[in-house]
């Protein structure tokens, strides 16, 4: 129940008007990777970093947008500009809005329950 609450929040808090379904869908995976991050190393710090991160990289880094968002700041590293299908680059909304992002996803969320399921040990310092 905690994890459907705590995906629904942050969907609502990411959610504009008139945003494509991929991007609903790509958030709302995003959250359900997050929660299962947050759950199987019983801290919110990694996943906190790599929210910060990606989005950091992406908008500064590469000058892409980042759910649809443009930092107008130049690129950092190199300048990216998608080319090719919308549903593979993101197009306007940024890597957010491809199949890719959301296949990626997918994986990890079914990597981690998969290492949960076979009681891997986390990465929180606890478990040394």
């Amino acid at each position: 129940m905690t994890v459907l609450l705590v995906s629904l929040v942050f969907c609502f808090l990411h959610f504009s008007p008139h945003q494509p379904p991929l991007i609903i869908l790509s958030t709302s995976l995003f959250s359900l990777f997050a929660c299962a991050w947050a759950l199987w190393t019983g801290s919110i710090w990694g996943v906190m970093g790599w929210h910060a991160g990606w989005n950091w990289l992406l908008a500064t880094g590469f000058e892409l947008p980042v759910a649809g968002m443009h930092a107008h700041l130049p690129a950092l590293l190199v300048a990216l500009r998608p080319q090719g299908l919308d549903t593979f680059t993101g197009g306007a909304q940024g890597p957010e809005g491809s199949y890719l992002c959301s296949v990626f996803f997918v994986a990890a969320i079914a990597w981690i329950q998969w290492r949960r399921t076979r009681g891997a040990h986390n990465f929180s310092p606890t478990s040394r």
